[in-house]
């Protein structure tokens, strides 16, 4: 049943060709669906959301096609502006306590490379707006996303609690794990930054195939 689920959300987004993601996502979802059924604690729940996210920020990028009737690549600004405008939202953050700060180019860039960029991106904000902030202190969560001579680079930082190097390079969780999937498809430089107060997580895609300035 959890399988023809998740295949049913894929093909109404149009996404059921694309094998690695749906065996990623089918896993998670799957999982999530059945424990928040049989449970409903707020783990569960808190799984769903997850899940949810991550498949809304795939389906955004097809509305950005199918609305914008563009062949030519996804509006990264306009995608990526809604998408944190969305995960704000659904975790119910209040824009007084965590301020949004953006540098995200014009650019419009192929579906296959702007998939897994979404969901890195899902990733780390949804983890930045979930745990950074929860001594309710004011605190800022920043994305970049430009162009950097012929490669692509991707920010995400927060000046919140933030997490140990030893603890992001052994997390086991689902999260971490599709981050480290999909940088590796991108075939990414993936490092983290510490510094007083505020935390990086910073990736180099190279070779990006020929953005198109909006």
């Amino acid at each position: 049943m959890k399988k023809l689920v998740f295949l049913w959300l894929l093909t109404c987004i149009g996404l059921s060709s694309n094998a690695q993601i749906a065996t990623i996502l089918d896993q998670d979802m799957g999982d999530a669906i059945e424990h928040a059924v049989l449970t409903a604690q707020s783990p569960a729940i808190s799984a769903v959301t997850n899940s949810r996210t991550r498949v809304r920020s795939m389906a955004l990028i097809h509305q950005n096609l199918y609305q914008g009737d563009n062949l030519q690549g996804v509006d990264v600004q306009a995608y990526f502006t809604k998408l944190l405008a969305e995960l704000f939202e659904t975790y119910r953050v209040d824009h007084d306590q965590v301020k949004l700060q953006t540098e995200i180019e014009a650019l419009q860039i192929d579906v296959d490379t702007v998939i897994p960029i979404g969901l890195i991106i899902n990733e780390l904000v949804s983890n930045s707006l979930k745990y950074a902030f929860t001594d309710d202190k004011p605190g800022v969560l920043e994305v970049v996303l430009k162009k950097q001579d012929t490669a692509l680079l991707l920010e995400v930082s927060d000046t919140g609690n933030g997490f140990s190097e030893e603890t992001f390079g052994s997390s086991d969780t689902f999260g971490f794990k599709l981050i480290k999937t999909f940088a590796a498809k991108l075939e990414a430089q993936f490092n983290m930054e510490k510094s007083p107060g505020k935390t990086t997580v910073r990736l180099i895609i190279p070779d990006l195939q020929n953005p198109i300035a909006s």
